[in-house]
């Protein structure tokens, strides 16, 4: 039975036995903490809550969620195609997409099927023993059982992977270039990928000496690594560059536009010094003590007591190109630390306490509302969208570190104490799983404490403009007016009665 079959098998057991005894008139339940029932909109859904924040159900036109917490969890989206599950999250996880289906079980098992027109693909892998991959279009099959044997295609950043009686024999590919090892790191010799690859040659005796050269771009050369290094690079460009190291005592950098120098590594004394972009920055040991100006970029620091950096960068951002302007502040660390990034039509501030004690996060976006978002760890997060959808909740124990939706829908409800939301539409406030509870729309507020009959009034509908009556001190001040009707102090429905 697959994972899908069973969460909706444990889903409809739960919902019957919840659920299954509730007359069919009854419009909601609030039996708060124990058990909440209420339509989301009427007619479309309805949404569940028992034992507290332990179990819960929504449904809407193409969504269903339901969990049961911390244990499992699920969401299905039919408007796109899209299921996840999780158990124990992040124990178990699956995800399923139009495009294909990836899991996980501890990090250590990980599968996935990738869909194309033309039929399905597998991969899974029990890392690091048993591997397997199935072909697809770009990539042809593959498989490993370590140590005996594998050949992996597109794997740990390598084009190809190869290995025998590992570490007796590896063999690495990527970017035309193969290295083949012997007592994997001790003996090693470089070649082409292919014929019709760049001619390249090396090899290596780790550590005592090792070289590597491809004719007319690159060269590198070591001696008992990592105490003595030299390399050419960039040697087909305009720019050329040479690096000396020879550690701990001198390191350097020289190309036609850049310039630098250091003594007495790891606290080094150097100075450096480019002419594109302009910049010219001082050492006073690194990177305790730095002093730098320049066209894009500037540095004041004297760790951990004060730092100040700014730099503008071209970054590609969902496949544009844009220039970003960034800053940063720190006054004795780690007590106090601000960033901020400007973009063409947005921007972003952060101020930190304590590294993540407390956090404010600013946002601002062209044709749209501010957001922010305030962490006080363990107390609260706060959270509004530039859509203005404004979420607060007590407490927050692992929001502030890991703020993912998982995390949200699995755990978050078991220790939030109070929470409040609102959207365009209505507001919610909640204290203890719902034993008190205050909900407000444009036309209506409600309370209700435990499972007591709710106390709702109603606003007054403002009457429709008229512009042909004109302006007020026009109005004839004899002409009849309703009298407002007395709001609503009790729902005589009692706490079997329509609910929001």
């Amino acid at each position: 039975m697959s994972l899908r079959r069973r969460s909706r098998l444990i889903a409809g057991v739960v919902l019957f036995a919840t659920f299954g005894l509730a007359p069919s008139g009854w419009a909601g339940i609030e039996l708060a903490p124990a058990l909440r029932v209420a339509p989301i909109e009427p007619g479309k859904g309805t949404t569940g809550l028992a034992a507290g924040p332990i179990f819960f159900y929504e449904r809407h036109p193409s969504r269903l969620e339901w969990g049961l917490r911390p244990l499992t969890s699920s969401v299905r989206n039919d408007e796109i195609s899209y299921y996840e599950f999780d158990l124990l999250y992040p124990l178990l996880t699956q995800r399923s997409r139009p495009t294909g289906v990836d899991g996980q079980l501890l990090q250590l098992l990980r599968w996935s099927t990738m869909r194309t027109p033309g039929g399905s693909s597998t991969d899974w892998m029990l890392f690091p023993l048993v591997a397997y991959q199935g072909e697809q279009p770009t990539r042809p099959g593959g498989g490993a059982l370590f140590p005996l044997y594998g050949s992996l295609h597109q794997f740990l950043g390598q084009n190809r992977l190869q290995f025998a009686l590992f570490p007796l024999w590896l063999s690495l590919e990527r970017d035309q270039i193969t290295r083949r090892f012997i007592l994997w790191p001790f003996f090693s010799w470089t070649r082409p990928a292919s014929e019709t690859a760049p001619p390249v040659r090396g090899w290596k005796f780790w550590p005592f000496y090792g070289e590597f050269i491809q004719a007319g771009m690159k060269e590198e050369r070591f001696v008992l690594w990592p105490f003595f290094l030299h390399q050419r690079l960039a040697l087909n460009s305009d720019a050329p560059q040479e690096r000396w190291l020879l550690l701990p005592f001198y390191s350097s950098i020289h190309s036609p536009t850049e310039h630098s120098t250091w003594w007495l590594w790891p606290l080094s004394f150097g100075r450096t010094v480019t002419t594109a972009p302009r910049y010219e920055e001082w050492d006073l040991p690194w990177p305790l003590i730095q002093f730098g100006s320049g066209d894009k970029r500037s540095i004041r620091r004297v760790f951990p007591f004060y730092s100040e950096e700014s730099r503008t960068r071209t970054v590609d951002l969902l496949g544009k190109s844009q220039r970003v302007d960034s800053s940063s502040r720190i006054i004795l660390w780690p007590l106090y630390h601000s960033t901020s990034e400007i973009g063409p039509d947005w921007r972003r501030d952060r101020d930190r306490l304590l590294l993540l004690l407390y956090s404010d996060v600013r946002t601002q976006q062209a044709n749209k509302s501010d957001g922010r978002r305030i962490d006080l760890w363990p107390l609260f997060t706060y959270n509004k969208t530039p859509e203005g959808v404004v979420r607060f909740q007590t407490l927050a124990p692992i929001e502030p570190f890991l703020n993912t939706e998982p995390i949200t829908r699995n755990y978050s409800p078991l220790w939030s104490l109070a929470t409040y939301s609102r959207d365009q539409d209505a507001a919610e406030f909640s204290l203890l799983w719902g034993v008190f509870r205050w909900t407000a729309t444009e036309r209506e507020h409600r309370l209700r404490f435990f499972f007591l009959p709710s106390i709702h009034w109603t606003r007054a509908t403002p009457p429709p403009s008229d512009t042909a009556a004109g302006p007020p001190d026009l109005i004839d001040p004899t002409s009849p007016v309703d009298p407002p009707a007395p709001p609503d102090s009790i729902d005589p429905a009692g706490p079997i009665g329509q609910t929001p």
